[in-house]
């Protein structure tokens, strides 16, 4: 299991690996059928702030608002032992992965203080719907990442063949979760701190719909 939580300023993001299941099978036919992708709704979850953790409180002080963001994705693998050998107790395996069940998701939360401006509420609600919007076609994303494993090898060593096996699997599942993380929390940091320096944290008399554009078009260049 490997996680990341990254934050600037008041804009926050996540991502989760769970190496999860293993199964084993033989060669799939194709990429496509050899992939599945679980797309869960996004949830969006409000709070006041000073319900927050004590962290989360620290950080959002300067502007009585935070928004955070969490990316999941999980991976139960297909795979084919190619090779396995032991030596001074340790074992090693050699796979290659033949299919991959993914399974995506998205979790903001909104924290604000009792007497937030509309404006501020506003600039939240802008944080959110970027968030939406990558998600939006993460199923296209994870498929993109699911498919950079398929047909690949990975090795793992440990005490036992279990343990080497798991090593093998969880090197697969991180490659993959890697290259969604960079199409979505990787994504969304980069987007929302445009966001925030285009409306000066909430403060630019400029429309919510106008910025978001705004910092998806900075983000490419």
């Amino acid at each position: 299991m490997a996680n990341d939580f990254t934050g600037k300023g008041l804009l926050v993001g996540a991502w989760l690996l769970l190496g999860g299941y293993v199964s084993s099978c033989s060669s799939l036919a194709s990429k496509e059928a050899a992939i599945m992708v679980e797309r869960e709704p996004e949830t969006i979850s409000r709070h006041l702030l000073e319900h927050a953790s004590i962290k989360l409180a620290e950080m959002s002080q300067a502007e009585g608002a935070l928004t955070t963001w969490f990316y999941r994705c999980s991976n139960v693998l297909a795979y084919e032992i190619r090779s396995e050998s032991s030596l001074n107790q340790t074992v090693s395996v050699e796979i290659i992965v033949t299919g991959v069940n993914m399974h995506i998701g998205l979790n903001m939360d909104v924290f604000l203080r009792g007497d937030a401006p509309e404006e501020l509420r506003a600039h939240e609600n802008g944080h959110v719907k970027i968030c939406q919007l990558i998600y939006q076609d993460g199923e296209a994303k994870a498929r993109r990442a699911a498919q950079s494993v398929l047909g690949r090898k990975f090795s793992g060593a440990g005490s036992g063949r279990k343990q080497a096996l798991e090593n093998a699997l969880n090197g697969a599942s991180e490659a993959i979760c890697s290259l969604y993380r960079a199409e979505t929390v990787v994504l969304a940091n980069k987007t929302s701190d445009a966001y925030d320096k285009i409306t000066d944290n909430g403060r630019a008399k400029l429309s919510v719909e106008d910025a978001v554009e705004m910092a998806f078009k900075q983000r490419k260049e």
